[in-house]
């Protein structure tokens, strides 16, 4: 893996994309979130892939937000950037929900 803290590839008619941040429990931060916004739009916009698979690294598959972003956007009294927050992982989850293509979530232990 890459210090990406989302990896996109493709095996054949699969779609991988991979939350790779081990070290912090594979949490979603404002970068995770627009990772895996653009690894979708991109797996979606391949005519070629059948199948996208969500994975992770590490022995966590995802722990949840990243409440050390969050807490510095409630620390900084930063309501604006905490909205923003809110609204990337709300979008996030629309984009899987909607997604084209079945979208698997797996522990990487098993792909």
């Amino acid at each position: 893996m890459t210090d990406d803290v989302v990896v996109s590839t493709i095996e054949g008619a699969v779609g991988l994309i991979t939350i790779n941040r081990a070290d912090k429990f594979n949490c979603l931060s404002m970068a995770v979130h627009q990772g895996l916004q653009d690894a979708l739009k991109t797996h979606e916009a391949n005519a070629n892939i059948r199948v996208i698979l969500l994975c992770s690294e590490g022995a966590h598959f995802c722990t949840g937000a990243d409440l050390g972003e969050v807490q510095d956007k409630v620390a900084s009294k930063d309501e604006q950037a905490l909205k923003v927050f809110i609204e990337l992982g709300h979008k996030t989850c629309v984009g899987f929900e909607k997604a084209v293509c079945p979208l698997l979530a797996l522990y990487k232990a098993f792909v």
